[in-house]
């Protein structure tokens, strides 16, 4: 099975990392039992990225969720909103019909600023 982890991506814009389509599966691409959970490993995998250009998710200014459902993301917004209450940023919701990974039910994407 390919390594999953490529399907996202982190780029620098000036002040500015995007880090984009993070999903909550493991590396063999086995999700969480509960959306939650899989929202929380997004969120991890979110932060380890922030880290290695010295932001963290607190630097975050703009959060887009990608569900399948809408009525889905209420699994996932007390994760999120614990993960960044600190900085309240813009966030987006946006419904998808599918994600390239089978299985996978959410991507999240954070653009994190130094400025923030």
């Amino acid at each position: 099975m390919p390594n999953i982890a490529l399907h996202h991506s982190v780029s620098l814009y000036g002040n500015d990392v995007s880090c984009a389509d993070f999903h909550g599966l493991d590396p063999e691409g086995e999700r969480p039992l509960n959306l939650a959970e899989e929202c929380r490993q997004a969120l991890t995998a979110i932060s380890d990225a922030l880290g290695t250009h010295n932001l963290n998710l607190s630097d975050t200014r703009h959060l887009i969720a990608m569900l399948r459902a809408g009525e889905e993301y209420v699994h996932c917004q007390n994760v999120i909103e614990t993960a960044l209450a600190t900085t309240q940023p813009a966030m987006t919701l946006r419904i998808v019909p599918r994600f390239p990974i089978p299985g996978q039910r959410i991507a999240l994407s954070v653009i994190a600023s130094h400025t923030a």
